[in-house]
C-alpha cells in the first residue's frame, strides 16, 4: 500500500466525510475554500485577487 502526502492550505468548507471505494479502500472527501492571492509585480506586495 502506497502513502501519499499532501499539504492543503485553505478553510474547510464541509465536514470530511470518510467513504470506502467498492474494493474497500478508504477515501477521504472534503470542501476547501482559499483566498487567491498575487504578487504585484510593481509593488512586491501580496495582494488578494478578485
Amino acid at each position: 500500500m502506497s502513502i501519499n502526502r499532501v499539504i492543503i492550505s485553505g478553510n474547510l468548507t464541509r465536514d470530511p466525510e470518510l467513504r470506502s471505494t467498492a474494493s474497500g479502500m478508504p477515501v477521504l472527501g472534503f470542501g476547501v475554500a482559499v483566498n487567491d492571492r498575487r504578487k504585484n509585480q510593481q509593488t512586491g506586495e501580496w495582494e488578494d485577487y478578485p
